[in-house]
């Protein structure tokens, strides 16, 4: 990435992630134990690792540059589709091609003491997700009903007239493309590695993972997703609901070329 792309977010000005601060934390490490008080052993130890890549990163003293590099690779990426999308704009199929700008996943910079990819929470599984459809889409508009990116292939099948088959899964968003304010009771669905899945609705996201251990968010009022209230009486039946989406079928975790059904 060009130097200028650096100098866009100056390491001294960077934003480190929210922490919670309820108990008088005095540290960063301490904030990252009091965040992860009430997540489940094995996300600790299989999600957030936070002894790992993260305690590295504090120990390095690079927190606050690896965010800077994070957010001037973003900006470099950006002008470089902006050079595309330019390009776009003079041929004379813009008006008959759909254009779609996804990622396949978010990232940690420190929250939930994690620096990397590869959870089930927020910050990993929320990914930019962009729709131009000539005569369907209106410019500028935003949608915030949940949806994953199982619902591309359907989508875009049907959009071109396509039959969609049958072993396909996902929803069909074009009723969102068109109004993105239109009633949605779909759910995104997040799974990594075997029986590790996130379901997540308009207000709650809604995690268990291979062991039978949950978590449950309410986005409304945690948007950081610091409390827990996967084992609070009073979210039993939000906790239903949701898992009546998790998936009824798991395919095996493949890991370097291998089935791997080890799941410890």
């Amino acid at each position: 990435v060009p130097q200028k792309y650096y100098d866009l977010y100056p390491a001294s000005e960077v934003e480190l992630p929210p922490y919670p601060t309820t108990n008088d934390v005095k540290d960063w490490e301490e904030a990252i134990w009091e965040d992860l008080a009430d997540v489940p052993e094995y996300a600790i130890n299989k999600m957030s690792n936070p002894d790992k890549e993260f305690t590295e990163v504090i120990e390095l003293g690079v927190w606050e540059s690896s965010i800077q590099s994070y957010l001037a690779t973003i900006a470099y990426m950006d002008m470089n589709i902006g050079r595309l999308l330019d390009a776009f704009e003079k041929s004379p199929e813009r008006d008959n091609t759909i254009v779609v700008l996804w990622s396949d996943h978010g990232y940690h910079l420190g929250e939930k003491g994690h620096h990397k990819k590869q959870t089930l929470w927020e910050e990993a599984s929320d990914v930019p997700f962009i729709w131009v459809v000539p005569g369907v889409t209106t410019p500028g508009t935003i949608c915030d009903r949940p949806v994953d990116l199982q619902s591309i292939y359907p989508t875009l099948s049907k959009l071109a007239g396509l039959d969609v088959p049958d072993h396909v899964d996902g929803d069909d968003i074009r009723p969102l493309l068109e109004d993105p304010s239109a009633e949605w009771d779909g759910v995104a669905k997040v799974t990594v590695r075997y029986k590790n899945h996130a379901i997540v609705d308009q207000r709650y996201r809604y995690i268990r993972y291979v062991d039978g251990s949950e978590e449950l968010y309410d986005h409304d009022n945690d948007p950081n997703e610091f409390t827990n209230l996967a084992n609070w009486r009073d979210y039993r039946d939000v906790k239903r609901r949701l898992a009546t989406h998790l998936p009824q079928v798991d395919m095996p975790a493949w890991h370097d070329g291998e089935m791997n059904l080890n799941v410890t």
